[in-house]
């Protein structure tokens, strides 16, 4: 029995993200590791590939997945997909509320790629957050997760991840400076007044500070 494998790029979806991850750390180097990857990449069971696939057809399955990958170009991600018939935009973290950071910060890209996925893009025209008028969420992660899962192809989900990281440490070291030019201008403003107290107190005339409290 034939074992179905994404024909190019543009068929890649999340699914697919944590065979990627692997390739980045470490490449096949057994038989039974070559199996495990195509049972990764495929979603089929090793004991089905052991069972149906022969050694050509397996190593000729592996380089057909690698020239998938070096097909990828990872560009700037769109800022609007359409997904089923639903269009969705890109979060802008600088203007999203602050809810979605939390949120944010609490996924794991390695544990849960699709939700974190749920969150760089969010419907056309909705608010994050908002609550109807029993509280309930609007548009939680719940109704769109299957949608993203099988539908948001890798390229653009791996376009986000860079995107995202690119604009949180471009904020982390405009954070730092301006960090750096808060206790600048605070070591200046604590010189300053040190200066000044100095100085008003060499102003002062003896006569006027032995008229002061007289404790000792």
């Amino acid at each position: 029995m034939e074992i179905r494998l994404p024909k190019t790029s543009k068929d890649l979806r999340i699914k697919h993200f944590k065979a990627l991850r692997s390739l980045e750390s470490e490449l096949p180097r057994t038989m039974i590791e070559l199996i495990e990857f195509i049972a990764l990449f495929s979603g089929e069971p090793v004991s089905r590939i052991k069972a149906v696939v022969t050694k050509d057809d397996l190593i000729r399955m592996y380089t057909h997945i690698v020239s998938i990958f070096e097909d990828f170009k990872v560009m700037n991600p769109p800022k609007e997909i359409t997904l089923k018939g639903r269009v969705f935009e890109l979060v802008d973290p600088e203007k999203v509320g602050v809810g979605w950071h939390i949120d944010y910060e609490k996924a794991n890209i390695t544990e849960d790629p699709i939700r974190v996925a749920c969150l760089f893009y969010f419907p056309k025209g909705e608010v994050y957050g908002a609550v109807d008028e029993n509280k309930n969420l609007i548009n939680p992660i719940k109704d769109r997760y299957n949608l993203i899962e099988n539908e948001l192809p890798l390229i653009t989900f791996l376009e986000c991840n860079a995107f995202f990281l690119r604009r949180f440490h471009k904020s982390m070291m405009l954070s730092t400076q301006r960090k750096r030019v808060s206790l600048k201008t605070s070591e200046i403003i604590t010189k300053a007044q040190s200066y000044l107290s100095g100085k008003k107190s060499l102003t002062e005339s003896p006569k006027s500070t032995s008229t002061e409290t007289g404790s000792k």
